[in-house]
Order: structure tokens, then sequence, then C-alpha cells
């Protein structure tokens, strides 16, 4: 009886897991579509979210990216010239990434097609739907979070 439980939990992860990398596929090919690497669209939605208190630091630990990558995605950006780097004052190590004008604009049309598509599906769920779906995956992260770390 536990084998056929097992089988069956198996391949409900197997699902689970292959729903989460179609979601990655998607927000993959909408950079693909604007010419970017996922990488750089996503450092370009953490800039536009964190307009007073981005460094290349808050990208790399949103995006588990290395610091390498994310220097190189943010060069890019500033030789674009859709983010300007201003050092930090009490570290001059650092610099905090804001976008220019032409860059906000960029990043509003590029990262308001994410949010309404991403409120658009949520909205075509029921409120029970949408309940079930933020808990269970609270629940499952949770419980997935206890096992790794036992």
């Amino acid at each position: 009886m536990k084998r056929v439980k097992r089988v069956k939990t198996s391949a409900q992860v197997s699902e689970y897991c292959a729903l989460h990398r179609e979601l990655s596929i998607e927000y993959e090919n909408y950079a693909k579509s604007l010419g970017m690497t996922y990488s750089s669209l996503r450092a370009l939605f953490i800039i536009y979210d964190n307009p007073k208190n981005c460094t290349q630091k808050t990208i790399c630990d949103a995006c588990f990216l290395p610091k390498q990558t994310v220097h190189q995605i943010t060069t890019a950006l500033y030789k674009q010239g859709l983010i300007t780097m201003v050092e930090v004052e009490s570290d001059r190590r650092f610099k905090t990434l804001h976008l220019t004008e032409s860059g906000l604009e960029y990043a509003q049309s590029k990262v308001s097609k994410i949010k309404e598509a991403e409120n658009k599906a949520m909205d075509s769920l029921n409120q029970e739907q949408q309940t079930a779906l933020i808990e269970a995956t609270r629940l499952y992260l949770s419980h997935f979070h206890d096992f790794m770390t036992s």
C-alpha cells in the first residue's frame, strides 16, 4: 500500500515541478521576445520595484545570480542608458541602481505587461481557488523547507 502512495506522490511532485517549470518558461519566452535574457528582465524588474535602494547585491539575493553575472547585466543596462549608478556615501564600494527617465519608460512598458498578465491570471480564478492556490503553495513550501533542513 505504501508503495502505491509513494508512486502517486512522486507523480504529483513531478507534475507540480513541471508546472513550475512551465511558468518559468513563460517568463523566459517573454524576455526572449524583448531580445533580453530572463535574468536581465528580472534584474530590470527588481530595479523598477526598488527605486530607492537597489544595489547589485539586491539583485544577486533576489535572483540567486552570481555577482559577475549581475555586474554584466547592470553594466549592459547602464550602457543602454536605462540605469544610473550612484555611489553609496557610507560605503563607496556599493552603488545604488536607478532607472533613467528612458529606463523607467522602458521598464514600465515591459514590467506592466507581466504584472497585468499575473493579475489577470489570478483574477480568472474565483476567490476560493485563489485562496487554495496560495495556502497550498505556502504549506508545500513550509513542509519542503522543513524536510530539507531536517
